[in-house]
């Protein structure tokens, strides 16, 4: 049956039209059978983001990066806070 719709359908462009409206139909119909429609708020929608992003393998690669961010930027700050403070005492030793 398949092999002869797709012959109708390469034979005629009506054919093909009728066949195109109908499948839809029936998708149409199908869909709406087993799929519920529900307007979803921003808080529920918003709860099920979250919730995938945070089982997600993605977040903890993020949280691991910000981590590590972290302490390079901490370190660079104690790097600067010593070279600060050399800098002072330098200062001071030679104005005194």
């Amino acid at each position: 049956m398949a092999d002869l719709a797709l012959g109708q359908i390469f034979e005629s462009t009506q054919i093909a039209n009728d066949y195109s409206s109908s499948w839809s139909d029936v998708f149409t119909q199908e869909h709406s059978k087993y799929c519920t429609i529900s307007d979803v708020s921003e808080e529920s929608a918003f709860a099920e983001m979250y919730h995938s992003l945070i089982h997600s393998p993605a977040f903890e690669t993020l949280l691991q990066l910000e981590n590590t961010y972290a302490f390079a930027v901490q370190d660079l700050l104690e790097q600067r806070e010593n070279a600060v403070k050399a800098m002072e005492e330098k200062y001071v030793a030679v104005k005194y």
